[in-house]
């Protein structure tokens, strides 16, 4: 019996869901097993979480979470920031020159804010030739945002906590082996029926966010 948790969101939210329900360790292959994605989808999501040092690796397919950490903003950061407060469309290489940054370094912060939310598509502009040039600006709500958007802390969804549990269980075998795990089994599919039904009822209030394009 094959059991997923499957959440919305993306592949690196759902792999941060597992890496917190499993207490803050796991292995490569038992977040394959509990999410049912592919091998190269979850090792792309760990290497995007050792990126950001979410994750540590402490043996071969072996990883500990350590949660977000909040960025520190040095003065060139927040000068990538004011350039896209004052400027109402930008490109790239707008907030380089402006901020007295990198391109490469405008290109990888510009990746953080979309995941955010914070900034948005905004038409192209034709450059010298037949070239063009993507344009941004920030969203409506960033706009009142006085500092750059620090990073929160990561709060796991208690219903994907309970199915990577229950996923752990059975595909461990566990639950098939010992009565007390049976039971632990049986009780957490009472609790994701119950929550599932809140949901779809409209008990249980509040968006379930997904990550931009």
């Amino acid at each position: 019996m094959a059991v997923r948790a499957n959440r919305a969101g993306s592949v690196t939210d759902r792999i941060r869901q597992f890496a917190v329900a499993a207490a803050g360790q796991f292995k490569r292959a038992e977040a394959i097993s509990a999410l049912g994605m592919t091998s190269d989808a979850v090792k792309k999501g760990i290497a995007r979480l050792i990126a950001s040092q979410e994750l540590r690796r402490v043996d071969h397919g072996a990883y500990v979470y350590e949660g977000k950490k909040p960025r520190t903003l040095p003065e060139f950061e927040e000068r990538i920031w004011h350039a896209m407060r004052i400027n109402p469309k930008w490109s790239i290489s707008d907030i380089a020159l402006q901020a007295g940054t990198s391109v490469d370094y405008v290109r990888k912060r510009l990746r953080e804010y979309r995941a955010e939310r914070v900034v948005e598509k905004a038409g192209r502009r034709k450059n010298s030739g037949t070239s063009w040039e993507r344009l941004w600006r920030l969203t409506a709500k960033a706009q009142r945002e006085l500092e750059a958007p620090k990073v929160e802390a990561f709060q796991p969804d208690p219903l994907a906590e309970m199915a990577i549990r229950l996923a752990r269980l059975v595909c461990n075998g566990l639950a098939g082996r010992y009565p007390d795990h049976a039971e632990e089994a049986a009780g957490l599919c009472d609790r994701i029926k119950a929550g599932l039904e809140d949901i779809h009822h409209g008990d249980v209030g509040g968006d379930q966010g997904d990550t931009g394009n």
